[in-house]
């Protein structure tokens, strides 16, 4: 737990964890540091090649945040 660990409240890590994701996510940071690949940037090898990423393979543009809203049949809902 992360509060255990700097001792301090959760209150506290809750409060500068939100600061910290608000100054990740504007400009300057976000718009100087955050660059979306092009359709064409090579894949870097060591997720080509990883064995830590085989569940990957073919997912190419999958994982861009797209959303896609589905809906289960009535019959299949009850498993949900």
């Amino acid at each position: 737990h992360v509060a255990e660990k700097f001792q301090h409240a959760p209150e506290t890590i809750t409060r500068y964890f939100k600061c910290m994701l608000i100054f990740f996510a504007n400009a300057p940071f976000y718009s100087t540091q955050v660059q979306f690949p092009m359709a064409d940037t090579p894949i870097a090898t060591q997720i080509m090649g990883g064995p830590c990423f085989w569940f990957f393979h073919d997912c190419i543009g999958a994982v861009d945040g797209t959303h896609i809203c589905t809906f289960a049949p009535l019959e299949d809902q009850q498993y949900m």
